[in-house]
């Protein structure tokens, strides 16, 4: 954007969204509204004091489609048939849907509408930041009609105060569920709602509360009380997934150094030495195997490492036996230390 085309900017503690918005819109001003608080970004383009268009930047975008067919509101098929034409394009897939009468005009607008309050009630709660007012229209992809201003901040208003009277919670927007895998019953027996199934559906490990809440068009807070039951009727967990990283790191690294471990094994044309070679990469996998368990097991995480004593006594009682029997098979074993 150019210098001479911004009309105002300023601090977010000084003037909040709720008053800029208000001030544009009594205004009937055109142009595009920034609002910046840490990695995240919205761009709101007015035209004559109404809201045309809305964009997100610096949060994962979710992917409707693949959110439609876990609700069975879509096809597979068809939601891949759009995919490859839409680009990634939220906007352009549903005017999509629209044209092949997958979906109807006034649902579309109802979405449209519903992800412009999400994104602004949201970003209501920012206290920390700055926003800047520019004349020029930002071209972005717009199939929404266009939203009047206190309408909308009424809507996002409500949903912000839900969170508010959420009080202390533990659930956030981001917060990913996970279906429980020992769940085996039919959840349909439990008396649940359509909006706890819908939510049970979408609980695949990958989806945040904000999108559950985005395909369904249910206030965040709503999803989280959806969520917060399911929980206690012990349906789904809560994915920790700086764990579930860490927890892929470190297999990765144990893969990495026997791959290597075994390239430098490999090497020898000696035959006796190249199965030492083979035992030795594969007990070193082994052991590291039973040390990343130790350490993220399900079954043992909060209750502190397990003592490296403990693991060699138990290993040597389970095994000791298969162990001295393979020794005596193969004298070459006598040179590995397990």
């Amino acid at each position: 954007m150019e210098q001479q085309d911004r009309i105002m900017d300023g601090d977010l503690q000084t003037l909040g969204l709720q008053s800029i918005l208000k001030m544009l819109a009594l205004s009937g001003k055109t142009g595009t509204l920034f609002v910046h608080s840490g990695p995240e970004t919205l761009s709101i383009s007015l035209r004559k004091g109404q809201i045309v268009a809305l964009r997100e930047e610096g949060v994962p975008q979710p992917d409707l489609l693949v959110m439609l067919c876990l609700v069975n509101k879509l096809d597979p098929q068809r939601a891949q048939m759009v995919r490859e034409h839409a680009g990634g394009n939220t906007q352009v897939a549903l005017a999509m849907l629209v044209e092949r009468n997958w979906m109807s005009a006034a649902e579309m607008q109802r979405r449209l509408e519903f992800a412009v309050t999400q994104s602004i009630s949201h970003a209501l709660r920012w206290v920390n930041g700055r926003f800047a007012f520019h004349r020029q229209l930002v071209p972005m992809e717009n199939r929404m009609q266009a939203l009047d201003i206190d309408s909308t901040l009424l809507e996002a208003l409500r949903q912000a105060d839900e969170w508010e009277e959420m009080g202390e919670t533990h659930l956030t927007r981001t917060t990913v569920a996970r279906w429980l895998p020992e769940i085996h019953n039919d959840v349909r027996s439990l008396g649940l709602g359509q909006e706890f199934i819908e939510a049970l559906c979408l609980s695949n490990g990958e989806i945040p509360l904000q999108a559950m809440a985005l395909v369904l068009m249910t206030p965040e807070a709503r999803v989280a009380r959806i969520m917060t039951r399911l929980l206690e009727l012990r349906l789904i967990e809560i994915v920790d997934t700086a764990l579930e990283n860490e927890v892929q790191q470190d297999l990765s690294n144990l893969i990495i150094k026997c791959q290597t471990t075994l390239t430098r094994k490999q090497q020898s044309s000696n035959p006796a030495q190249h199965l030492l070679g083979l035992i030795t990469v594969l007990s070193d996998c082994i052991n590291g195997l039973l040390a990343h368990h130790s350490r993220y097991a399900k079954s043992l995480r909060g209750r502190g490492q397990i003592p490296y004593p403990d693991v060699v006594r138990y290993l040597e009682r389970r095994f000791s036996s298969q162990f001295q029997l393979l020794a005596q098979q193969y004298p070459i074993l006598e040179t590995i230390e397990f």
